[in-house]
């Protein structure tokens, strides 16, 4: 999960500074299913089979949300766009 802590940070920090964006938001809030068998471009082991679920989101399927969910949570919660 620190990868994606990471990203969250690295992405939000870029979008804060762009004098001409006032928004945004994180796509994949939480983890879908796909299709059965997909495995998102992953390099499994032979005889693996991916579950047919995107796991990029911030919360998982079974609705867990995870680390990175409190730190976007943290990140995003400034000022509406509207309000500045």
């Amino acid at each position: 999960y620190e990868f994606q802590s990471g990203y969250v940070r690295r992405t939000v920090g870029v979008i804060d500074r762009l004098p001409f964006m006032n928004g945004e938001i994180y796509w994949t809030l939480r983890e879908f299913a796909v299709n059965p068998g997909w495995n998102g471009g992953a390099a499994l082991p032979p005889g693996a089979a991916g579950d047919g679920l995107h796991h990029k989101g911030l919360i998982a399927y079974d609705g867990t949300e995870k680390p990175a969910f409190a730190l976007a949570e943290q990140l995003l919660a400034g000022t509406p766009a509207w309000a500045r």
